[in-house]
């Protein structure tokens, strides 16, 4: 067959395995999470299972740049073909990131899976996944032309499976001063509303220690958050760890002081009053803990509600 029509697919396969698979992503973004997750990861099996039908008796159906060099490792495909091939996935690719941009202009990320974890975690996830990847492709297809309902199917299942177990949540970071009252609050509603959709943590730009008139507080209401320890900033930050959303919830002089951090980071301010620093009785104390807690629960619902679709209580 032409070898131009064989690139022709795989840059038309990869095209719409790209736009399809993280415009789930962005689509799920702005439309307050109507996709879900689940639905994102169909979405990555079954464009997927499609284009194996569409164009796999034409070029394969490689759609990955991977799998190409795999087949060619394997002897299952011919090495005049495979720079071709690469070329004409990764431009499949840039094309369909670059409509996704022209019609999400001020999306940060445009779908791409950020590591949630460590660089060593990531690193290790993503060899056991594309191993796992890789040996069902190559036992089920033959590398250079492929239309079978078993390769489809299987191709996709897995797919979608490991996207649905190991696509990382989104996370959120909240920030104060001392990681002592505001944050911890905020972190422990969020995971508590959302976390299916959300990983919330909480750090201090100068951590000191967790306020027991807060453990006090979260508790009445069922919430124990007298385990949690104060984080730094600075350490999340050596960690290479990212966040999709850096939340401070201090005051505007200290939000300025929050560090930046890399990637598609989205700021939010929400400004509350320190706990920590009220003046008073104990009883006094508690009754203002109670205030603030109560308006950072009813902030964090209102915005898991709109995010991730999660019912308010």
């Amino acid at each position: 067959m032409d070898s131009k029509k064989k690139c022709f697919a795989e840059f038309l396969g990869t095209f719409a395995l790209v736009f399809a698979g993280t415009g789930a992503i962005v689509i799920n973004d702005v439309s307050a999470g109507a996709v879900t997750h689940v639905g994102i990861a169909l979405t990555f099996g079954l464009v997927v299972l499609a284009m194996i039908y569409a164009v796999g008796d034409i070029s394969g159906a490689h759609l990955n740049p991977a799998v190409t060099t795999a087949f060619w490792l394997s002897g299952r495909f011919p090495a005049g073909s495979v720079l071709p091939y690469i070329f004409s996935q990764c431009a499949g690719a840039i094309v369909a990131s670059g409509i996704m941009r022209l019609l999400f202009l001020t999306h940060a990320t445009l779908g791409a899976t950020l590591p949630a974890g460590s660089e060593m975690q990531s690193f290790i996830l993503e060899l056991i996944l594309t191993f796992l990847l890789m040996f069902v492709i190559l036992n089920v297809s033959t590398g250079s032309k492929e239309k079978g309902i078993t390769a489809g199917i299987a191709v996709g299942a897995v797919i979608a499976l490991e996207a649905l177990f190991a696509m990382p949540q989104k996370n959120i970071l909240f920030v104060c001063i001392h990681n002592s009252a505001r944050s911890q609050m905020a972190e422990a509603f969020l995971n508590q509303f959302c976390g299916d959709e959300f990983q919330a943590q909480s750090a201090g730009i100068e951590p000191g220690k967790l306020n027991p008139v807060v453990v006090e507080a979260m508790r009445e209401i069922g919430v124990d958050i007298s385990r949690n320890q104060t984080k730094s900033v600075a350490g999340l930050l050596q960690s290479g760890q990212s966040f999709t959303y850096v939340v401070t919830v201090c005051d505007e002089t200290s939000a300025e002081r929050c560090p930046v951090f890399p990637g598609g980071t989205t700021r939010l301010h929400w400004g509350f009053p320190d706990p920590s620093s009220f003046q008073g009785t104990a009883e006094q104390r508690l009754a203002f803990t109670r205030m603030v807690r109560d308006a950072i629960k009813l902030k964090v619902e209102h915005w898991c509600a709109e995010k991730c679709g999660c019912a308010l209580t």
